[in-house]
């Protein structure tokens, strides 16, 4: 059997676990996949001219209820590859590992601003890295406060998010 919790490599006290790695390399495949089906097929060019416009889409011939059901099952998808490898980067799952990421990506998705997904992937880093910073040189647990907090003013100076919002 596979561990996900064996060391890969260490340097001093950071060490890459297997299942780190995998989380890692898999992302970027989940991603590239992604906005490759967004960008350059036809199911994707009907979801963007739903989200842009669902009048005009049904003028054109695209059914709104096909599109829905398609979206709903691509974030599912892509919600069921999240927790996979949530669950292999940490080494364990629980029934409530969800509930704060949950939270954290409406609060990334305000932050970066509603539909833009090259902005929410940027605002998505950037909220990691602070967190971590945050994590490892900060007493007591003020990871989700400073995130929070930088949403906040971020939300406050710009409405729509950093990059603006998107349909």
């Amino acid at each position: 059997s596979l561990s996900t919790n064996k060391a890969v490599f260490q340097v001093g006290a950071a060490a890459v676990s297997v299942g780190q790695v995998f989380t890692f390399f898999g992302t970027i495949v989940a991603v590239v996949v992604f906005l490759y089906l967004l960008s350059r097929t036809m199911t994707g060019r009907a979801l963007r001219a739903m989200a842009q416009g669902p009048v005009v889409a049904r003028l054109l011939g695209i059914p709104p209820v096909k599109m829905g059901l398609i979206s709903y099952g691509i974030a599912g998808f892509l919600g069921g590859i999240t927790s996979i490898f949530f669950a292999m980067a940490l080494g364990s799952a629980s029934s409530t590992l969800g509930n704060a990421l949950g939270l954290k990506v409406i609060a990334t998705a305000l932050f970066a601003g509603i539909g833009n997904l090259a902005g929410g992937m940027i605002c998505g880093l950037i909220l990691g890295v602070v967190e971590c910073i945050a994590i490892g040189y900060l007493p007591g647990h003020w990871s989700d406060a400073i995130a929070f907090s930088m949403i906040m003013v971020a939300v406050f100076i710009k409405p729509k998010g950093l990059f603006g919002a998107q349909a």
